[in-house]
């Protein structure tokens, strides 16, 4: 099934000064991501002291960057569109009422569209784990009004339980561990179950419910046994180093959702067998989202709706 609307149609970044510098830099070594671009981006940032780029991702949306965050700063350049399956997604979704659970929410990219007139003003809690990296999403919330709520949580089966994060320079390297080591930061636990409680979210509300957080997915989803009773469509990442496919399987066969894949072109594929993800994930560094929804829920029949 394809989508009725192409990547162009659902937001266009309309560059600042900083974002078109970057462009020039990127034209500049080649149009190739490496060490040209990388060094090219270190040196800019010792001529700019504030080291930030903000890019205008709709009419009431910014969204800003550390200038040599490898991970964000290419989302300056023209063609790249980041994670366009997600976009599709809530894109498809702006006219359905909605409360988005953006978990492992990074520094707000989602929460900051999610939010945004176009793509239906949703109510967005973003929840990041690293207090480093939470220093800017709260700034990427203040910069947008405050309008959606921010928590400094790992999203776990059990709440209070202390995680130890990493303090890496680049959110990519912080990484989040069991117990507490040295001087490394530390972070409360939070279930999905609990959040939505103390959000006061309407039992009657639907959740969208995004979920990347560093391999400890499938415990996310064990602490939200009653949060899954809801109508709800989970966004999740499925690793593809991992060839058992264990997140997506245990989505469809212990949760019994129906699962579905979401192409860079809006494309939509319902999976019927684990073994169709080996297609799927042919990079091992690479994690690929993927949505699980009640088979005869709102989610599924909107699907069916929008991409009959």
């Amino acid at each position: 099934m394809r989508s009725k609307h192409s990547p162009s149609d659902i937001f266009e970044i309309q560059p600042s000064f900083l974002v078109a510098v970057i462009r020039c830099i990127y034209a500049l070594t080649t149009g190739v991501f490496g060490r040209g671009f990388n060094f090219a981006l270190r040196t800019l940032c010792k001529v700019f002291p504030s080291k930030k780029a903000t890019v205008r991702l709709a009419d009431d949306s910014v969204f800003q960057f550390d200038l040599d965050d490898f991970y964000w700063n290419r989302i300056a350049l023209k063609h790249y569109r980041y994670e366009p399956e997600l976009s599709h997604a809530l894109y498809a979704f702006r006219d359905m009422e909605y409360v988005f659970l953006d978990c492992g929410a990074n520094i707000g990219y989602w929460s900051v569209l999610a939010s945004s007139e176009k793509f239906g003003k949703k109510k967005c809690i973003a929840i990041e784990a690293s207090p480093k990296t939470f220093e800017s999403l709260q700034a990427n919330a203040d910069l947008n009004g405050s309008r959606f709520a921010v928590l400094n949580n790992a999203i776990f089966n059990e709440d209070g339980h202390e995680f130890s994060m990493s303090n890496a320079n680049h959110h990519a390297s912080r990484q989040i561990e069991s117990v507490n080591h040295g001087d490394k930061a530390t972070v409360q636990s939070v279930t999905l179950d609990t959040l939505v409680k103390d959000h006061n979210v309407s039992a009657q509300a639907n959740l969208i419910v995004k979920l990347d957080v560093e391999g400890q997915e499938i415990n996310a989803l064990k602490g939200a046994i009653e949060t899954c009773k809801r109508e709800i469509l989970l966004a999740y990442e499925d690793h593809g180093k991992d060839r058992t496919h264990e997140v997506t399987q245990f989505v469809m066969h212990d949760m019994g959702l129906d699962v579905y894949y979401v192409g860079e072109q809006g494309d939509v594929h319902k999976i019927e067998q684990l073994t169709e993800l080996d297609a799927i994930k042919t990079k091992k560094g690479v994690g690929y989202n993927f949505f699980g929804c009640k088979p005869k829920g709102a989610f599924a029949g909107k699907l069916r709706e929008i991409y009959a």
